[in-house]
């Protein structure tokens, strides 16, 4: 009963968005059709029974990571860093993704972005956050009022 109702809901059970309807429709206007899909969830607060959205990601975006700047790990158990590694371009981290088994993975701890980036939303995989927006879609955001959604600081002042 403590709990608040807002646009964006934090789960324990999936990395997937939650999103209130309101969220949903800006958010089309950012997303490219094929990026992702939306999934309709009901949400039960107190008596009541809400319309929310699950966010599906279909496609991810890692040509947009620097790899020579960022910083990536290979990671274990508990998300426990065992050495850094070097990794220049996609090919290389596509590569090092599959080379280790569970529980190690190859983990993105700090991400740097290439220049000239032009979409709004971003997912990426393996990374400290799964989801970037552009200052213009932030604006946006704050303007409309949405609520639950945190922004943390990024190494481009337009992302």
């Amino acid at each position: 009963p403590d709990a608040k109702l807002s646009d964006l809901l934090s789960t324990t059970a999936t990395w997937r968005l939650v999103m209130s309807p309101k969220l949903k429709v800006i958010l089309e206007k950012y997303i490219k059709e094929a990026q992702c899909q939306f999934l309709e969830m009901k949400v039960h607060y107190l008596s009541e029974e809400y319309e929310y959205w699950m966010l599906n990601p279909l496609e991810f975006n890692m040509e947009v990571i620097d790899f020579a700047t960022s910083e990536i790990w290979l990671c274990g158990a508990g998300n426990t860093k065992i050495r850094e590694l070097e990794i220049n371009n996609i090919a290389d981290f596509e590569i090092s993704s599959h080379t280790f088994n569970m529980p190690e993975r190859v983990s993105i701890t700090s991400v740097s972005f290439v220049p000239n980036i032009t979409s709004d939303f971003i997912q990426l995989r393996n990374a400290p956050s799964m989801f970037y927006v552009s200052e213009t879609l932030r604006n946006e955001l704050i303007k409309e009022g949405c609520t639950g959604i945190s922004f943390g600081d990024c190494q481009r002042s337009d992302y």
